[in-house]
C-alpha cells in the first residue's frame, strides 16, 4: 500500500476517457456521486477501481470524476457506507460497503468487480482477464507484474499522487484496449473467415487474413481452443499453431509440408526421413519447425514470419496445407502398410518419418 497526499478529482487529472465499442447499459440504481473516499494509499485494486468508474460510471455513477477523492479514516465509521452513499459520499475498498473488496467477508470479489458490476459490465470479455489478475493480486496474493502493477508505478512516482493515478490509467487503457482488439476485432474476424475442419476428435481452424492475434483467439476457449489453427496471410506466407494446453505435437506434420512442398517446386528429395523432419529450419523447403525443450513436441510450423519476412512464400495452397498437417496429427497408416513391418520405400508416408512409423520399424528390430 502506497501513501500519498492531498485529495483531488479525477477531472483535474485530464485523463481522456475511453472510447467505447458499445453503449453502456442503463443501470438499475444510480448513486450521484459527490465525494470518494478510499483506503490511504493506492493499490492495483482501488486504481482499478477508480479507473472502472472513471470509464464505465457516467450513468450508474454520475460525478464519478468530478468528486474528489478522501483517504478513509474515523470520520467515515461513524456510520454505515450504504449511510453515506444516500449522502453521495461513495466508500470503495474500504468501509464494509457494496464497493469493499470483499464485502463483509463473504463475496470473493475485489473492489473492481463491485465497480464494474454496478456499472453492469462485469460479464464483458475484454474485461476478464484484468479483473481477474487484479482480484487475485488483492485477494490471494499472488505475486505478478499484472497484479501488482501499482508497486512498480509507484517506484517511479511515489511522491505524486496525480502522476501515480495518470500512469495507472495509462497503463490500464493500454491493457483494455488490448483486450477490446482481441475481442471485437479479433474476435469478428475470426467468426467472419475462419472454417472448422474435424477429424475425428481434432479440430483444426483454416483462416485467411492479415489480421495479428487470430490464431491466439482460435485457440483460446473463446474461438473454441481447437487443436490446431492454419493462418495464411495475403503474401502467401502460413504459419501453423498447436493447442499447447493440449499436448498437440505438430511435429509428424512438418516432413508432409516439406516433403510437398519440394515436390511443388520440383526439386529432387535426396535426404533421409530423419533430416527431412528436423527441428527448426530446413534448406530445401520454406518451413521452420519450433521445438521447445519445455514442451514435449512442436508447437509451431512457420512458413515466414514477423522476424522472417524474406522467406519464400509456400508454393502449397491452403488446402493442401491443411490435407498436410491432419495427416500429420491423425494417426492413420499408408494402405500399403502391413503394420507388422514397415517396408522402406514402397510405403508412401515413409519419407515422412511419423511416430507411428517409428514404432513399426523397431518392430523390425
Amino acid at each position: 500500500m502506497m501513501s500519498t497526499k492531498s485529495p483531488f478529482c479525477l477531472r483535474d487529472l485530464k485523463i481522456e476517457k475511453l472510447v467505447l465499442p458499445f453503449d453502456l447499459p442503463m443501470p438499475n440504481t444510480t448513486i450521484p456521486v459527490q465525494q470518494l473516499v478510499t483506503h490511504s494509499g493506492y493499490d492495483s485494486d482501488n486504481l482499478g477501481a477508480l479507473w472502472a468508474g472513471y470509464n464505465f460510471g457516467s450513468l450508474a455513477l454520475p460525478g464519478f470524476d468530478e468528486a474528489p477523492i478522501d483517504w478513509y479514516s474515523s470520520e467515515y465509521k461513524v456510520q454505515s457506507a450504504e449511510a453515506w452513499e444516500k449522502q453521495g459520499v461513495v466508500l470503495f475498498d474500504c468501509g464494509g460497503g457494496r464497493f469493499d473488496h470483499a464485502p463483509h467477508g463473504t463475496v470473493p470479489f475485489c473492489s473492481l468487480d463491485t465497480i464494474l458490476e454496478f456499472c453492469g459490465v462485469n460479464r464483458n470479455p475484454e474485461l476478464q482477464e484484468m479483473v481477474q489478475d487484479i482480484r487475485d493480486g488483492d485477494l490471494r496474493g499472488t505475486r505478478t507484474t499484472r497484479a501488482h502493477f501499482a508497486h512498480f508505478l509507484y517506484i517511479q512516482h511515489k511522491s505524486d499522487s496525480r502522476k501515480l493515478v495518470r500512469a495507472a490509467f495509462g497503463y490500464l487503457n493500454s491493457w483494455y484496449t488490448r483486450e477490446i482488439d482481441l475481442f471485437y476485432i479479433v474476435a469478428k474476424e475470426f467468426q467472419d473467415k475462419a472454417m472448422i475442419h474435424t477429424f475425428g476428435d481434432t479440430k483444426i481452424a483454416v483462416i485467411e487474413t492479415d489480421v495479428r492475434r487470430v490464431a491466439g483467439y482460435a485457440l483460446s476457449k473463446f474461438g473454441g481452443a481447437v487443436d490446431v489453427v492454419i493462418q495464411r496471410q495475403s503474401d502467401g506466407h502460413c504459419q501453423v499453431l498447436a493447442n499447447q494446453g493440449k499436448g498437440v505435437n505438430l511435429a509428424n506434420a512438418i516432413g508432409v509440408l516439406r516433403y510437398w512442398n519440394m515436390a511443388a517446386e520440383g526439386i529432387e528429395v535426396t535426404c533421409s526421413p530423419e533430416e527431412l523432419t528436423c527441428p527448426g529450419s530446413f534448406e530445401l523447403a520454406p518451413w521452420y519447425m519450433a521445438w521447445s525443450a519445455g514442451y514435449d513436441g512442436a508447437w509451431g510450423l512457420f512458413n515466414g514470419s514477423d522476424a522472417e519476412k524474406e522467406v519464400r512464400p509456400t508454393v502449397l495452397d491452403t488446402q493442401t496445407i491443411l490435407k498436410a498437417v491432419a495427416l500429420g496429427i491423425v494417426p492413420v497408416f499408408h494402405r500399403d502398410c502391413p503394420r507388422t513391418h514397415c517396408i522402406g520405400n514402397q510405403c508412401g508416408y515413409h519419407m515422412f518419418n511419423f511416430d507411428r512409423c517409428r514404432v513399426i520399424r523397431r518392430l523390425n528390430g
